[in-house]
């Protein structure tokens, strides 16, 4: 089991998140999450010169709804910030902690 998103990065952005979402976001799907560490990548590669939304835009992934209000409560973070939801985001696919619809 990985650990909580917590562990990993705690700012005002994550811990709403994890109160929407759950503290493992477990109630994003493997496409959520996946899409989540793409536009998060996507946005890193940029330099960090575009919004979230943006880089969203430019992934071309096919995002869902929670996708797109967890984008829009993560605007403002950090680029150690994002790294690091990547790696508990990374963590929690290989330990397949995700909803399957």
């Amino acid at each position: 089991m990985s650990k909580a998103l917590g562990y990993y990065v705690e700012t005002a952005r994550t811990l709403s998140l994890e109160d929407i979402y759950g503290s493992r976001l477990e109630q994003f799907t493997a496409d959520d999450k996946l899409s989540l560490i793409i536009v998060l990548a996507t946005w890193l590669k940029s330099s960090k010169e575009i919004s979230l939304m943006a880089a969203m835009e430019q992934s071309k992934t096919s995002a869902s709804d929670e996708v797109h209000h967890a984008i829009s409560l993560l605007e403002g973070l950090t680029a150690t910030e994002a790294e690091s939801l990547i790696r508990a985001l990374i963590e929690q696919v290989r330990d397949r902690e995700f909803a399957i619809l």
